[in-house]
């Protein structure tokens, strides 16, 4: 059986050793769940959903605003950091490692994590009643914890998307003649999946809350839809 000294000589990269001490930490507990999975026929791929799943398991419980509530889902929230270092030198030792691998891989944390400021926004909601003191100097309306939540989560996911759009570019002008690679690359929302193009007449005809109300339930399908889409072209390349 594999042993722990022999996973981390041959899976950790060279650099890990200047890492920082949290992520060194999360790193020693990942070899050592690796060591307990490797025997087993378990994929890589299928290790980051179940650290995805005990993740989102994590997040409702961040909504009470209760300190041991809040405790267990930071808890599972770590775990699945874990995890992500698991399925790495899982995937190494076996020599698993793949493209679309590494695409659910990095999916599963751009999802994790605004949802896991919005629970920590929506947690602050609920913790406060009403009016928040702060050292007597000035207070505020509790529903605040919800707009910062909902804030920096968007922000979170706009800086990712400023710096992902930089690859896309350096892509797109290397002019690929196939065009479904093309296809790839633009990706967007288009026809009905675009509230911008009907937006006018919502407003017109009075049923803009009526859109949005839509669009919160359709656009988790839509991006259920385009993971699985490009995993499944990341799969056939």
């Amino acid at each position: 059986m594999v042993t722990v000294k022999e996973l981390r000589e041959t899976t950790l990269h060279a650099d890990e050793d200047r890492a920082y001490l949290s992520f060194k930490i999360i790193r020693w507990f990942g070899l050592y769940i690796a060591k307990i999975l490797i025997p087993f026929p378990i994929t890589p791929t299928q290790v980051t959903l179940i650290g995805l799943f005990v993740g989102l398991i994590g997040i409702p419980f961040l909504f009470f605003g209760n300190y041991w509530y809040s405790l267990i889902g930071i808890a599972a929230y770590h775990f699945h950091w874990i995890i992500d270092a698991t399925d790495g030198v899982i995937a190494r030792h076996k020599k698993q490692g793949s493209i679309s691998g590494g695409f659910i891989d990095s999916m599963a944390h751009r999802i994790i994590q605004p949802l896991l400021l919005v629970g920590l926004g929506i947690g602050g909601y609920f913790k406060y009643d009403n009016t928040v003191d702060v050292f007597g100097l000035f207070s505020f309306d509790h529903i605040w914890f919800l707009y910062a939540g909902i804030s920096a989560s968007i922000f979170f996911l706009l800086h990712y998307l400023v710096d992902m759009k930089k690859y896309e570019v350096i892509l797109m002008e290397t002019r690929f003649p196939d065009k479904k690679t093309l296809d790839l690359l633009r990706g967007g929302l288009h026809g009905y999946e675009n509230p911008f193009m009907i937006i006018f007449f919502a407003a017109i005809f009075d049923f803009l809350h009526w859109l949005i109300a839509f669009y919160a339930i359709v656009y988790p399908l839509l991006l259920i839809k385009a993971v699985i889409n490009k995993y499944n072209y990341f799969r056939s390349i």
